[in-house]
């Protein structure tokens, strides 16, 4: 009985080592400052639109997550040009104005802004 339970505990550490659970990172990531900053900078910038951002900056994978006042989560691609980003949220956001109805999603991690209603 003994040896069976630790056949069971040597499979099950087998396959964690080869899974490489041993190895994997944390899954809290701890941004560096120049993140901090550049998330400050951003956040004023798209203030200075007329619109504001609830809490903070999110950091996922390759890119940054925000939820706008207006309930509508923007994602901007980390390191992503400001001035061309403010300039694609800046058209946006006046049509959106004009029409009256905001998308749920405003991706700008690509070429073209992608909007999810």
């Amino acid at each position: 009985m003994i040896l069976f339970f630790l056949l069971l505990l040597v499979v099950a550490i087998a396959f964690w080592w080869k899974k490489g659970i041993w190895k994997s990172s944390p899954s809290i990531i701890y941004e560096p400052i120049g993140f901090q900053k550049e998330e400050e900078e951003l956040k004023q910038k798209i203030e200075s639109l007329g619109e504001g951002i609830t809490g903070d900056f999110i950091l996922k994978d390759d890119y940054w997550q925000a939820t706008l006042t207006s309930g509508t989560t923007l994602l901007v691609k980390k390191g992503q040009d400001q001035s061309l980003l403010l300039a694609s949220l800046q058209l946006i956001f006046k049509n959106i104005r004009i029409e009256g109805k905001w998308p749920l999603i405003i991706d700008l991690r690509f070429s073209r802004p992608i909007l999810k209603y």
